[in-house]
């Protein structure tokens, strides 16, 4: 009997191990007078990407026209999977409401490159900027300065603007494009329901057709027409859109590597706390970052 009872102990502890949940990794905060970052993610990891938001931060208070949050933004950084996405394509994302501004991040993981995490925590706060300044633009010229904008390298010598986008460029030389005017004619709630193949070649194509606007010699003259048009072509004064899909074909072939050179940014030191987050806090936040974005039931 007891020698039944051991094998029997002995399959079931076998059949429980696999359905075991994997632990969660713990929650760090590291914070500065701006920022808030939630990480399941090493504290250099969370550190970089604050300094690259302060960095950004310190370049739109110094242009005219643009605002930036009152308050600390929090950053949330999920060690693997997002499992708070407002939409499946959204691997990250902004949320503003009321004065509280989120920033919403996936897969920081040890294993993922730094560069392309630090592009994601960059674009999202692109759009706390264009939505702090309100600044009302359409889905592709929002996306496309969000991207363009996340491209800003910044260092003693001075600040630079532009360059390509290795994996944009990849999509728009393998693919069939979207057409312009359905492009520019994409309203939010549309781009929500797209697939996530469909999505990568808006986000593609909006972030070249913004850099060829912006940066591009025969169009960078009109750009600010473009934004104050809130992106209608034929309020712009652009051409005809026979000859802005020319153009724009000949800027991806050409790499859409055209940058500008600005003018040092002047920032102050950071200073940076990092410490622990309790279940119960982290528990907490999660729970506003649902509520701001309008998940009553899942908060």
């Amino acid at each position: 009997m007891r020698l039944h009872f051991h094998r029997w102990a002995a399959a079931l502890a076998a059949f429980s191990i696999p359905v075991l949940a994997a632990p969660v990794p713990p929650w760090r905060l590291t914070e500065s007078k701006h920022f808030e970052i939630y990480a399941q993610t090493s504290d250099q990891r969370a550190n970089a990407i604050l300094i690259r938001l302060e960095q950004l931060r310190a370049f739109f208070q110094q242009q005219n026209g643009w605002k930036a949050s009152s308050s600390p933004v929090r950053v949330i950084i999920f060690a693997s999977d997002q499992p708070y996405r407002l939409r499946s394509t959204a691997d990250a994302y902004y949320v503003g409401s009321g004065d509280r501004d989120y920033i919403v991040m996936a897969a920081a993981a040890a294993s993922r490159d730094l560069a392309a995490v630090s592009h994601e925590a960059a674009h999202e706060y692109v759009h706390l900027v264009l939505r702090a300044s309100n600044l009302q633009v359409p889905p592709w010229l929002k996306e496309g300065l969000a991207e363009l904008y996340s491209t800003l390298r910044m260092d003693d010598r001075g600040t630079e603007l532009g360059g390509p986008l290795p994996a944009r460029l990849d999509i728009l030389r393998s693919r069939d494009w979207m057409p312009l005017e359905e492009l520019m004619a994409m309203s939010d709630a549309s781009l929500r329901h797209q697939e996530r193949g469909a999505a990568d070649l808006f986000y593609a194509e909006s972030w070249a057709l913004t850099g060829m606007l912006a940066l591009s010699p025969g169009y960078a003259g009109g750009f600010q027409h473009v934004i104050d048009a809130e992106g209608a072509a034929a309020d712009a004064g652009l051409p005809s859109m026979d000859v802005l899909v020319h153009d724009l074909r000949v800027w991806v072939n050409r790499g859409a590597s055209a940058s500008v050179q600005l003018s040092r940014v002047a920032s102050d030191s950071v200073a940076v706390e990092v410490s622990d987050v309790s279940q119960p806090s982290s528990g907490l936040l999660l729970a506003q970052l649902l509520l701001a974005a309008g998940e009553f039931d899942r908060a």
